[in-house]
């Protein structure tokens, strides 16, 4: 409420006594001066003007609010009034239940909550609307840090307790952050993350209430004095929960796990375990991203490790289906003992094609390198491989990263060319072809060969003329079996080749050059 309403309100009560006055009724001046003594005021601002930090003393608070004045829909509302950094609150003289805690954006301190007693003591939450939200128990709109702590100058224990019946929200809508090291307890209530600031809210007290533990925005780390396990549910419903400088074999353990938005789970880096003791109700569609996890997929995790049950079996492929973790690729698979990990990942199988030699499978679970080719094949270039044995799919090239998002077979890809040799003559004939095999292969021309005193008739397989025989720009000659060379026919100018053919038979004959009529 702001100042300016309370003294309209101060003003009109004012004249209600003077009125009430001139008229003798005395029961009706006492009802107004109840109401006149703070406890119609939803906000109580810290208005203390200099130092003094003491919750209980009245003048600290506008109105002025003493220890017994304090009711269960009060807002303590921090501002920037007076240059405390600290509220304590002595145990000794009175526990202390209010609405809820206020730090607004004007103020630019950090503000400490503590116990100033020897005397042990509960900070009640009931819970009440706060900048238009329901049920919020303290609420953070500034850029500084608010601290709720055991020790204010005291020794007493301060217990936070949630006293709420349907949800107790902390709001944090600046960047400034809330932490609370005291110990909160509460049966049955359930504890709420939210607000649009990034501000982090951290809990770092052995806690004790039984109800569920929500985050719908914002960041929620967990870093306890000890190992904490409560009952009730986690539900991730935006937002992230985190473990971030949490002490090393630390143990956090809630009942079951619930998705109900995107989410992220953040790990810290020392070794510790969150576990949930059976699976929830996932949202279809709505995914929980793990980081910070390190070991090998597949496999235990080497720091932050989360458990769901403690078998393979707690949480379905569906729901694992709606896990991922950052860095790997795939959904999360469940070991025996019932910790989430990477998925192994997916397996290449490397086929010759054609080819000899053997090669092991290749798994992962992120984008790798595929192993390097091993096969061969007599005669043929390896190209690179493919996901089709024909070649007519992706391919890959040796080495190349590939993607592990599923099964898959890469089939190794051979080619091969066709040389032209001069074969005495001079020039160049090429053939920039890579062929597959079986590919047919027409003969090239021969124009770029020359030969002094000799014509060319056409080519042949060996140098000596006594291999296959093509002529020059011959159309499918032949299939392609491999690499091939093709040597130049020359015969003198002037003189004509007879070419044996065995037609089915065996051996070889030479070719017969001739320039006049001659037996064969």
């Amino acid at each position: 409420m702001k100042r300016g309403l309370r003294l309209g309100l101060i003003a009109s009560c004012n004249g209600t006594l003077n009125a009430l006055k001139s008229s003798g009724n005395r029961l009706w001046m006492v009802i107004v001066l109840m109401m006149f003594s703070g406890g119609m005021f939803g906000q109580v601002q810290w208005g203390n003007t200099g130092a003094s930090t003491a919750w209980y003393t009245a003048g600290n608070w506008s109105p002025s609010t003493g220890s017994s004045a304090w009711t269960t829909t009060n807002i303590a509302q921090f501002a920037n009034t007076g240059s405390a950094t600290q509220a304590v609150i002595n145990m000794g003289t009175a526990n202390l239940s209010i609405g809820a805690i206020e730090i607004t954006s004007a103020r630019t301190r950090a503000l400490t909550i503590g116990n100033s007693s020897s005397t042990g003591g509960n900070l009640t939450l009931n819970g009440t609307t706060v900048n238009s939200s329901s049920n919020v128990i303290i609420r953070n709109n500034s850029s500084q840090l608010s601290t709720i702590q055991n020790n204010g100058g005291g020794t007493g224990l301060l217990n936070v307790v949630l006293a709420n019946s349907t949800e107790n929200i902390i709001n944090i809508d600046g960047t400034g952050g809330v932490t609370i090291s005291s110990i909160i307890s509460g049966t049955s209530r359930n504890l709420t993350k939210a607000g649009s600031g990034s501000g982090v809210l951290t809990l770092s007290g052995v806690n004790t209430y039984t109800g569920t533990t929500k985050v719908t925005s914002g960041e929620l780390r967990l870093n306890p004095s000890g190992n904490n396990s409560l009952s009730g549910a986690f539900n991730f419903n935006g937002g992230t929960l985190a473990t971030t400088g949490i002490t090393t074999s630390r143990t956090l353990t809630f009942g079951s796990i619930d998705l109900s938005e995107n989410s992220t789970l953040a790990l810290g880096s020392n070794v510790h375990t969150i576990t949930y003791t059976t699976a929830g109700t996932f949202t279809s569609g709505k995914t929980l991203t793990i980081t910070g996890w390190t070991g090998t997929a597949g496999a235990t995790g080497s720091a932050g490790k989360v458990f769901v049950g403690s078998t393979a079996t707690a949480l379905t492929a569906t729901q694992l289906a709606n896990i991922s973790f950052s860095g790997y690729t795939g959904t999360a698979t469940m070991l025996s003992t019932g910790e989430i990990v990477p998925s192994a990942g997916y397996t290449v199988t490397f086929d010759s094609n054609g080819g000899t030699g053997t090669m092991a499978n290749q798994s992962a679970s992120s984008a790798t390198n595929l192993t390097i080719n091993t096969f061969t094949r007599t005669n043929y270039n390896f190209s690179g491989w493919n996901t089709a044995a024909n070649g007519s799919e992706t391919a890959y090239a040796n080495s190349a990263s590939y993607p592990f998002t599923a099964n898959a077979t890469l089939y190794a890809q051979w080619r091969g060319n066709v040389s032209y040799d001069a074969n005495g003559g001079t020039g160049t004939v090429t053939d920039a072809t890579n062929y597959v095999p079986a590919q047919s292969v027409t003969t090239a021309s021969g124009a770029g060969f020359t030969r002094s005193g000799y014509a060319f008739i056409g080519w042949n397989t060996l140098a000596n003329g006594l291999g296959a025989s093509y002529t020059a720009s011959q159309v499918s000659a032949f299939n392609f079996a491999g690499n091939t060379t093709l040597y130049a026919v020359w015969n003198p100018v002037g003189s004509h080749t007879a070419i044996f053919e065995a037609n089915g038979g065996t051996g070889t004959m030479a070719n017969q050059v001739e320039s006049s009529a001659a037996a064969l």
